[in-house]
């Protein structure tokens, strides 16, 4: 996790995420009422990634406050970042040494095409060469972002290896989180500074706690608030998150049809009460954390929605080569990127131990192919065989974003796989743990071969 000073810096994402965390300052201050949070850049995006480099970002600030009067804005423009619709600090970024090192920021929000005369990815060195000494404090704040996010990526591994032990043996999930921690596209995506790596980490811990909340006899209740909880900070982070708060509920739903049909009157009370603590606290807590939506919560919340849609629109528009038409366009494309495309697997499949010159090669894509297709089959068999097992709400999940991934996945975008990034790896790893199961069946009464083996 240690490289992400080494990967490119992406103007267009981490300008924008960085440029747009004095919603934090606002937050904080408790300074609710102020007429930003009713502009463009309050509902393109949901705001719990913003606030997260706020925080990050705030001890430096807070060092040099009496230079920026206090004002945080300030502080993120005298360091190239602008995302903001303000006359005043229009004025104030004329005065200032601004470098204005990428798409002129006052027509952001109207231009999606290639930026003019600048390529999407930098290097550092490169932005040094261009611009001089003074793009240095830009890079040191991308860096500090980023150095925030190992934390995330590193809380994220750890919770792969816990949902994947709490549904499959020790080696299982010891393969699928090493395998995960070190998948290329988890690892480049998730350490530039913005919402993918929050975003992963809280899909999987409110994966893990519906899986929890279903396994256990008891706690359910707290499972349930808690389950609430990572819900609405998904959600706060990408609002396709609330693909998870539909999932959840429909789970809660068929455990409840299934109480009903037991005439179990103490379980049907109970998760009637854990359904309200989940959604209760699910919704009360995404309008928290999003002042923009106090006002009219149905209302604004549906503009977000609204908003959000026709932004990848116009981008699909004018990315026609990344464009995905159709329902089936945008499920195929998964597949495509991730196992039977030739060219775009290593990218999205590939692990960063691995030479690229082998990851490239036709062994390592024929191999990828063949354990994933053996791995979905070996776990489709161990859920025919045991159909109350957690696996199958696992592969139930899996297939419910599949679903969601043809309504709304607009753009064949790297980032915009990073959840399903798990499960490729999880049914690949299942072939290769009962490969060496197989292999090693001799040993089957030897202790480390049932730690290791056992689910």
């Amino acid at each position: 996790m240690l490289i992400y000073k080494d990967i490119s810096i992406r103007y267009w994402d981490e300008y924008a995420w960085i440029g747009r965390s004095y919603y934090f300052d606002f937050l904080i201050k408790g300074d609710i009422h102020n007429f930003h949070w009713q502009s463009y850049y309050a509902v393109n995006q949901p705001k719990l990634a913003e606030y997260l480099y706020g925080a990050l970002l705030y001890p430096k600030f807070l060092s040099q406050k009496e230079y920026y009067d206090n004002d945080y804005i300030k502080f993120l423009i005298d360091n190239n970042f602008y995302e903001i619709t303000s006359m005043y600090y229009h004025n104030y970024k004329q005065k200032s040494n601004f470098i204005n090192w990428g798409l002129d920021p006052d027509k952001a929000i109207y231009l999606w095409g290639p930026l003019p005369q600048r390529q999407l990815d930098s290097n550092a060195d490169e932005l040094i060469l261009q611009y001089g000494n003074d793009i240095i404090p830009t890079i040191e704040i991308i860096n500090t972002a980023r150095a925030g996010n190992t934390i995330i990526l590193t809380l994220t591994v750890v919770i792969t290896f816990l949902l994947t032990r709490r549904i499959s043996s020790l080696i299982t999930a010891l393969l699928t989180s090493i395998m995960f921690g070190m998948n290329f596209l988890f690892i480049t995506s998730g350490l530039r500074a913005h919402s993918e790596g929050l975003f992963v980490l809280l899909f999987l811990t409110t994966t893990y706690l519906l899986v929890l909340t279903v396994t256990s006899k008891k706690d359910t209740l707290l499972l349930s608030l808690l389950t609430g909880i990572s819900t609405a900070l998904l959600t706060q982070t990408k609002l396709n998150g609330i693909m998870l708060f539909f999932f959840v509920n429909g789970t809660y739903l068929i455990i409840l049809l299934k109480n009903f049909y037991n005439k179990d009157l103490f379980s049907i009370q109970k998760k009637l009460i854990g359904i309200f603590l989940f959604n209760s606290t699910c919704i009360i807590l995404f309008i928290a954390l999003h002042p923009y939506l106090y006002p009219n919560p149905i209302e604004n919340t549906l503009t977000m929605y609204r908003i959000r849609y026709q932004q990848a629109q116009e981008q699909a528009s004018q990315y026609p080569s990344q464009k995905l038409p159709t329902y089936s366009d945008r499920i195929t494309s998964v597949y495509s990127n991730f196992i039977f495309d030739s060219e775009k697997h290593c990218h999205f499949n590939g692990q960063f131990f691995l030479h690229e010159r082998f990851c490239m090669s036709a062994v390592s894509f024929y191999m990828k192919v063949i354990l994933f297709l053996g791995g979905t089959v070996i776990f489709l068999n161990k859920i025919r065989r045991n159909v109350t097992h957690p696996r199958v709400l696992i592969f139930t999940c899996f297939l419910f974003i599949n679903l969601m991934a043809s309504f709304y996945l607009l753009l064949n975008w790297d980032r915009y796989y990073v959840h399903f990034i798990y499960f490729m790896i999880l049914f690949q790893v299942v072939a290769v743990t009962s490969i060496l199961q197989f292999a090693t069946k001799r040993y089957k009464n030897n202790q480390l071969y049932k730690a290791l083996f056992r689910a």
